[in-house]
């Protein structure tokens, strides 16, 4: 399992790793289609959803209330 993989390294590594599977196995059971039809790389719906979780993860992780970013 390539994920379960990425998560024992990152852990080891003391790395932050983000997990897309819960937010895109969510999407797709709303019916949203996120790669396209014949290739595995994501369409334009899936790039958004991937890019929405990322963000609001990191300014929830590392953006605090004071930050000077958010003044």
């Amino acid at each position: 399992n390539t994920e379960e993989a990425m998560n024992q390294m990152a852990q080891e590594l003391d790395v932050d790793l983000i997990s897309l599977t819960p937010v895109l196995e969510e999407a797709a059971s709303r019916g949203k289609l996120l790669y396209y039809p014949l290739d595995p790389h994501w369409n334009a719906e899936g790039t958004e959803v991937a890019a929405s979780y990322v963000a609001e993860t990191l300014k929830s992780r590392y953006l605090s209330a004071s930050s000077p970013a958010n003044q």
